[in-house]
């Protein structure tokens, strides 16, 4: 009897060892949670990077172009021709934040007349039959230069960059007469390129973003045969470095 007793009361205490209270449902769940990580240390310095974007225009023979593209080169490759065989006509750089607009101009404003007054014969002069010329009463403006407008976008490990890009080009070809006698005037011909596109570019490798075609046999200049411009963007990132009171950059 006294052995049967004392293995119920063993038998009883095992039980207890390893009967556990309920935990909570908030202990349970962050039980079952991943750990935390630290903050990717990359991703928090982007707002500090600054992104440059540089453009280059070059120019080539017609043929010369055609044939370059036809040999379905990479970008990089295309480039390292173009820049042996082609002529820079532009070279923009912009320097910007991710996911912010900049803008860079190189105007000059034209200003050219839209309305006029016809020829009139001043007051007591009709039995001389003086007339005087045609006269401008409004005026338009052109911005004539180049634009380059982006908006980039930095992606998270600062390899590559998203951005849109607008470029244009515009100048002005040459004056056109209009009318005879005291009715001629002069009207501006300007010569416009454009580029607006979205693109993805590797930093640090140069990326052909389009072709450009300057308007063959406008007067602008003497051409022996027509050109393409072949457009590049290039861009590179860099730490916007914050010197300490009393210390200089290095």
């Amino acid at each position: 009897v006294t052995a049967l007793a004392l293995a119920f009361v063993s038998n009883l205490c095992a039980q207890s060892d390893t009967t556990s209270t309920p935990k909570p449902k908030a202990e349970v769940k962050a039980a079952h949670q991943a750990p935390a990580r630290d903050p990717d240390p990359q991703a928090a310095n982007l707002d500090s990077m600054n992104i440059s974007l540089a453009y280059e225009a070059f120019s080539l023979p017609i043929a010369k172009a055609g044939e370059l593209q036809r040999r379905g080169m990479t970008d990089e490759e295309l480039y390292k021709e173009v820049l042996a065989s082609g002529k820079l006509e532009r070279l923009l750089v912009l320097r910007t934040k991710s996911n912010q607009i900049a803008q860079l101009q190189n105007v000059a404003l034209y200003s050219y007349p839209t309305e006029f007054s016809p020829p009139q014969i001043p007051c007591g002069m009709a039995e001389n039959k003086i007339q005087l010329p045609v006269v401008a009463t409004a005026f338009g403006e052109k911005d004539v230069g180049d634009l380059l407008e982006a908006e980039p976008t930095l992606s998270p490990d600062a390899k590559s960059v998203d951005f849109h890009l607008n470029v244009s080009h515009v100048a002005l070809a040459r004056r056109e007469k209009w009318g005879q006698g005291l009715a001629e005037l002069e009207q501006p011909l300007f010569e416009t390129q454009k580029l607006v596109t979205n693109i993805t570019a590797s930093v640090g490798s140069p990326r052909l973003v389009g072709t450009l075609n300057p308007v063959f046999g406008n007067g602008l200049a003497a051409r022996a045969e027509q050109n393409v411009w072949f457009c590049f963007i290039t861009a590179t990132v860099s730490q916007n470095k914050v010197a300490a009171p009393g210390k200089a950059l290095r």
